[in-house]
């Protein structure tokens, strides 16, 4: 079975866990079952809540049998995956400038990035780093140019 046969078995509630094989059991992943319902926006909230339970506290049964308890009936059920941004936002030469200077890892560069240019402060931060490094206006205004 596959995380969408789950998913319209929990929905639709034709089948409790008792009438899935012992082979289907072990497949249950409450996991993955929590995570493509936290994709769905009337879900998300509750699901968040109840993941402290799902995930490591409960076992598969006693998820199964919450959420079966606990989803409206659907007969199809469709949510569309939330993917993250694969292309490098940043500047390649830029996050290694940065590395150096705040002596961070790129993840970190990343969130310090994110930050900076969430707050609207790219200017007053970022230029006075990279005239250290002897950038000039031109090559400023391209290392911090978002992609």
């Amino acid at each position: 079975m596959t995380i969408f046969d789950f998913l319209t078995i929990l929905h639709n509630k034709s089948k409790s866990w008792d009438d899935l094989e012992l082979s289907e059991q072990k497949e249950f992943s409450p996991y993955m079952i929590t995570k493509w319902l936290s994709m769905d926006r009337d879900y998300c909230e509750v699901v968040n809540e109840l993941q402290q339970y799902t995930i490591g506290i409960l076992d598969k049964k006693m998820v199964f049998t919450l959420y079966s308890e606990l989803l409206p009936f659907r007969k199809k059920y469709f949510v569309k995956y939330i993917k993250g941004d694969k292309k490098d936002k940043y500047n390649p030469e830029l996050l290694i400038i940065l590395r150096e200077y705040f002596e961070e890892s790129k993840k970190n560069i990343i969130n310090i990035l994110n930050l900076i240019f969430i707050t609207n402060n790219e200017k007053t931060i970022l230029i006075p780093i990279l005239e250290k490094y002897g950038k000039t206006n031109r090559q400023i205004k391209t290392l911090t140019k978002i992609k």
